[in-house]
């Protein structure tokens, strides 16, 4: 584990430590999760994805897609239909950089969510 930073978590179970490498170069991070497998009864190692980002990309990385904006809009029920993400904070409504999320429900409940990238102005069109 060359150019590697090792620092770690405790697990509110056991309270062992939980691993967590951090590669200086490439500013990966690695971190070690246990679950409980219901079929050995024990805990094992999880296995999951890796992610890594530039530098200048860390902070986004880190803190989801970064946006600085956000509009919902709701129907009667008080149910979010529509959620509007910019990351730009001064964002206009006629913009066509936002990241427009689309939920659809059935008797209140939440069945499907749908994504495209258009203008707030035009969040109910096209679908």
């Amino acid at each position: 584990m060359e150019n590697m930073r090792l620092m770690g978590a405790e697990s509110d179970v056991s309270h062992d430590t939980i691993p967590i490498a951090i590669n200086e170069d490439t500013k990966t991070v690695r971190i070690e999760n246990w679950v409980w497998d219901t079929d050995l009864l024990e805990q094992v190692r999880m296995t999951q994805p890796a992610g890594s980002a530039a530098n200048d990309n860390l902070e986004k990385l880190l803190i989801g897609n970064y946006f600085l904006n956000s509009k919902y809009d709701y129907d009667s029920d008080g149910n979010c239909i529509y959620k509007g993400e910019n990351t730009v904070l001064t964002a206009a409504d006629g913009d066509t950089t936002w990241n427009i999320t689309k939920y659809d429900y059935t008797s209140g409940n939440c069945t499907q969510k749908r994504f495209r990238v258009t203008s707030w102005t035009n969040r109910a069109v096209g679908w």
